[in-house]
């Protein structure tokens, strides 16, 4: 991750300053007048899209929010920017310290009981009774898409590590498990579930008559939860209906805002003729030709040609991306036990011009990362390695080809004015992968800014 932050010399008291001295205001790119205007989600989002803030500066951001948090009275808010920091790698005993002391003087001043009615209670992940209330409620596994997998799991843990906080919580009415909600936070974003949405499950002992209290439990402990840890949006799915839903009508009354998540899928039980015609009709010529101009080598359970995982690992330092070491050797391994393919495009001259990584789960495979050099993107090379990649998928015996998630929506970071929107280089790279995907899957989600 880089530099972490350390400085001892830190105290937390009414109005008292948070930030180390070593990591003070001057050194933050935000100013006071910036974090007066926009919340703390926002002030990063900013940061991210205008300066492209490190971890590091990012986590100075979110101690010199706290510290103007606590100047002018907002503890709640002060409290999810020291956990905020302490996410993004923080290491500093004061900043744990003031933030445990906050913690507490915030549970008494609005403890969580108070969003839970008599007569109800919760259960947290970290409670030894949670696995035993979970299987008692006979609640379903929940595996779907790929990042809720055990293999999606495991990448996830890999690429965040200790920045992952795990909030998931059971809703008892009595004895009788009545709702699970599987929920994390990582790093400095907001309330998923793996980076998917939340999903509000219903116990089959549920009473029916009791669900709409425990749906609205749910979301009211998920906000409260999602303000104490400084997140900064909270994802909450629910399914289309042409009738209400007791998420939705829930979600609605608390002020989540409505957006659509997209999924861009391949049918790999078409013919390989069918694939071709259901890519897009400008793609085909730069794909034909690029055949001539490009050599890809892989790596898999057939060919473990070990450069190909060398100049991943080196195009990691020239190409921005959310992969890391971790990462990509653990698909090596899947790779090596013939559950993923690494493949790399040279150019005529030798060059390395791009990379694509796909890993199989169940009957379905996952586009995971592409990493295409400015040469190479000029060029149009990453058509053919993803057209490449999609086709062996199916000669491997897959019947699914997932190309992204596109979770960009016109409700997003909505608040105080500020809107982010659609564009720069993912709204790109989606509408890329959206001309080889045959189909789209819709998913009706609910979001709420913090």
């Amino acid at each position: 991750m880089g530099a972490r932050c350390h400085n001892d010399a830190v105290t937390i008291g009414a109005g008292s300053p948070v930030v180390p001295d070593s990591i003070g205001a001057a050194e933050a790119s935000i100013s006071r007048d910036e974090l007066a205007r926009h919340t703390l989600s926002n002030t990063l989002a900013y940061s991210r899209d205008m300066g492209d803030a490190t971890i590091v500066d990012r986590a100075r951001i979110c101690l010199q929010f706290a510290d103007f948090c606590m100047t002018n009275g907002l503890e709640l808010r002060a409290l999810g920017c020291l956990l905020t920091a302490l996410r993004l790698g923080v290491d500093n005993a004061g900043v744990a310290g003031g933030a445990a002391e906050l913690e507490a003087r915030v549970e008494a001043q609005r403890p969580m009981a108070r969003v839970v009615p008599a007569g109800f209670r919760i259960v947290w992940s970290y409670a030894e009774e949670f696995a035993r209330t979970r299987e008692a409620g006979r609640f379903p596994p929940g595996e779907r898409l790929f990042r809720t997998t055990p293999v999606g799991a495991a990448l996830q843990q890999l690429r965040f590590g200790d920045k992952i906080t795990d909030l998931s919580f059971i809703v008892l009415r009595h004895d009788t498990p009545m709702v699970l909600v599987r929920c994390d936070l990582r790093a400095d974003l907001g309330i998923t579930d793996g980076e998917c949405p939340v999903r509000i499950v219903a116990s089959p002992a549920a009473q029916e008559n009791r669900l709409h209290q425990c749906v609205s439990i749910a979301l009211d402990v998920l906000i409260e939860i999602g303000e104490r840890h400084g997140a900064s949006d909270i994802l909450v799915e629910d399914t289309f209906s042409p009738e209400e839903t007791l998420v939705g009508r829930a979600a609605l009354a608390r002020a989540f805002l409505p957006e659509v998540h997209v999924h861009g899928i391949v049918d790999l039980t078409l013919s390989e003729d069918a694939i071709w015609r259901n890519v897009r009709k400008s793609f085909r010529p730069i794909i034909t030709a690029a055949r001539a101009e490009i050599t890809v080598k892989y790596f898999n359970y057939w060919n473990q040609d070990e450069q190909v995982v060398a100049e991943w690992l080196r195009l990691l330092t020239v190409t921005p991306h959310a992969t890391n070491e971790a990462t990509v050797r653990f698909i090596s391994e899947m790779a090596f036990r013939g559950e993923a393919e690494i493949a790399i495009g040279y150019s005529s001259d030798g060059a390395c011009c791009g990379l694509t990584a796909v890993y199989d789960d169940g009957d379905a495979s996952l586009y995971y990362a592409g990493h295409f050099l400015e040469e190479g993107e000029a060029k149009k090379q990453g058509h053919l390695m993803l057209f490449d990649a999609i086709m062996r998928a199916k000669l491997r015996g897959r019947a699914r080809f997932y190309l992204f998630h596109d979770d960009w929506g016109p409700a997003r970071y909505v608040t105080d004015g500020f809107l982010g929107t659609k564009t720069g280089k993912w709204s790109g790279v989606h509408e890329f992968k959206r001309g080889f995907a045959d189909t789209v899957e819709r998913i009706l989600v609910y979001r709420k800014p913090l």
